[in-house]
């Protein structure tokens, strides 16, 4: 049985906090809140699953639109397209309505903000911070951080929200159109929760640690040009064109169908105990401790007994993880590890290095699985179809979603493990050494076997060939098993991928940088 203690979060000090009674009363309508309250006494916790990317964007939505006095956000990416956008036009009337909105990014990509970030900078009730900034913002802001990755390399890569101090939504999407089928070339399969009772506090409280970081830096500060547009109507124009295509696409009408936007029927929550893991702000400095990363948390606060599934898109073990998964294979445990293929992975960098480990890995009996650029669609489409009670001639006449989305390349973004069939992990956190060593990363441990189940059976019905590629070894080769067409095949080489990738994967794959993949 895996254990996890009871003093994981430590760098906060939250041991004699104690979380908000709250009965959600702004979430009455939408979910089962009358057994939370009952558990709240005992440290319980409620949580719902958003696997499906249109859930995703209706509970962002929903939280938005219901948030009273303060709405916290904290991404890695926040893209200013047409998802990006509406999110935004949401935040402008929460801010209307008088909510404090506190809006906290990572800097990657902070020298890029239009129109409606002018119009959201510019809110007198929002605020928004950069979190380890690059003071350069000007044209040669690549190079500055290029001779400065021992500083600017590292990057936070947390994504939540917290509505109200009491209700979270955590895990691994972004805030752009690909997160939620929305964009014209890719489509990532992702994974997020909303959590109702402590585990929603202890988000807050790892939020307020990284807003008042002094790694924090107000945006007023470092994008003053952003704040001195004058022309608000031109930014106001420039907002509505971006989001004025949103009704025309595929994901405004599934939208209406979501459960989170329609209100038809209350939505259980399934109650369990959590622990949430943090990497601490001071984790980009060469001064932090690393007993308090979120790594060694994990590593000392649970272990594994009887099953590993790793769900993982930038999946490299490293040495370390080779031997940590030896030692769990000699004690008998079953380890499945589903990651991004060659022609399905968007960083082809990270799998020209996990494919050094794939023969070690099949030798000790790991199981592994790569995700088929393509393989998801049908799979995905019926399963869609079957829920909004369609037949396949309504789908294809009235909305021609399937001939929209067939056009995308597929791309797990997934970050998820479920051990000994009763912990449930999930949040922003890869398996590579990014995660462990450079990026800061939050992870919730969830302790739910109905949680657990859900998760293995939704996994056990996809891992099949027309939507996993299943690797092998033959003869000491390492080979890709698949369906094609209701035959078996079997490759040689990452099938479905370009030869000009292979040739570039594997000479990259000669570069020394893994530990910055």
């Amino acid at each position: 049985m895996a254990k996890v203690s009871d003093d994981g979060f430590d760098f906060l000090n939250t041991e004699d906090a104690v979380p908000p009674v709250t009965d959600a009363l702004s979430f009455a309508d939408t979910f089962e809140t009358a057994g939370l309250a009952d558990s709240l006494s005992d440290g319980v916790s409620g949580f719902y699953a958003l696997s499906s990317p249109v859930d995703a964007l209706a509970a962002r939505l929903l939280m938005i639109d219901r948030a009273k006095t303060r709405l916290c956000l904290q991404y890695y990416l926040f893209k200013e397209d047409m998802i990006g956008a509406l999110l935004i036009d949401r935040l402008l009337k929460a801010a209307d309505r008088g909510v404090e909105i506190q809006l906290l990014l990572d800097d990657l990509q902070g020298a890029r903000r239009g129109a409606s970030f002018a119009l959201l900078a510019n809110h007198p009730k929002v605020e928004i911070r950069l979190f380890n900034p690059n003071l350069f913002r000007g044209l040669f802001r690549g190079l500055v951080l290029l001779f400065n990755m021992e500083k600017l390399g590292h990057r936070m890569h947390n994504k939540a929200m917290v509505v109200d101090g009491e209700v979270a939504l955590f895990g691994g999407r972004n805030i752009g159109t690909e997160y939620f089928l929305s964009d014209e070339e890719r489509m990532f399969l992702d994974y997020d929760v909303m959590a109702f009772g402590p585990i929603g506090f202890q988000v807050q409280l790892a939020f307020d640690t990284y807003w008042q970081s002094g790694e924090s830096k107000a945006m007023n500060q470092l994008d003053a040009a952003l704040y001195t547009i004058k022309n608000h109507q031109r930014n106001r124009w420039r907002h509505q064109q971006a989001i004025s295509h949103f009704d025309a696409m595929p994901i405004a009408e599934l939208l209406k169908q979501s459960p989170l936007q329609n209100f038809s029927n209350k939505l259980p929550l399934e109650l369990a105990h959590a622990d949430l893991l943090v990497d601490p702000p001071e984790k980009i400095n060469s001064y932090y401790m690393e007993k308090l990363s979120l790594a060694y948390q994990l590593s000392h606060e649970i272990d594994v007994e009887k099953s590993l599934t790793l769900v993982s898109p930038y999946f490299i073990p490293t040495q370390e993880g080779l031997d940590r998964f030896r030692r769990y294979r000699e004690q008998g445990v079953k380890i499945r590890v589903l990651t991004n293929s060659l022609a399905s992975t968007d960083v082809t960098l990270v799998y020209s290095a996990y494919q050094h480990y794939q023969q070690s890995l099949l030798e000790m009996g790991v199981e592994l699985y790569e995700l088929r650029p393509k393989g998801w669609l049908k799979s995905w489409t019926q399963a869609l179809l079957a829920k909004l009670h369609w037949s396949d001639s309504e789908w294809l006449q009235s909305h021609q979603l399937f001939q929209y989305w067939h056009r995308h390349q597929l791309s797990l973004h997934t970050k998820l493990a479920v051990i000994d069939d009763r912990y449930l992990l999930t949040g922003s956190a890869n398996a590579d050494p990014r995660s462990r060593k450079l990026n800061t990363e939050m992870l919730a441990i969830i302790d739910s076997e109905a949680m657990a189940s859900q998760e293995t059976a939704q996994l056990e019905s996809v891992l099949s060939g027309d939507i996993f590629y299943k690797l092998a070894l033959e003869d000491g080769e390492v080979v890709w098993h698949y369906e094609e067409d209701g035959q078996q095949k079997t490759a040689i080489s990452p099938p479905e991928a370009s030869h000009w990738r292979k040739i570039t994967t594997k000479m990259m794959g000669w570069l020394p940088i893994e530990g910055y993949l």
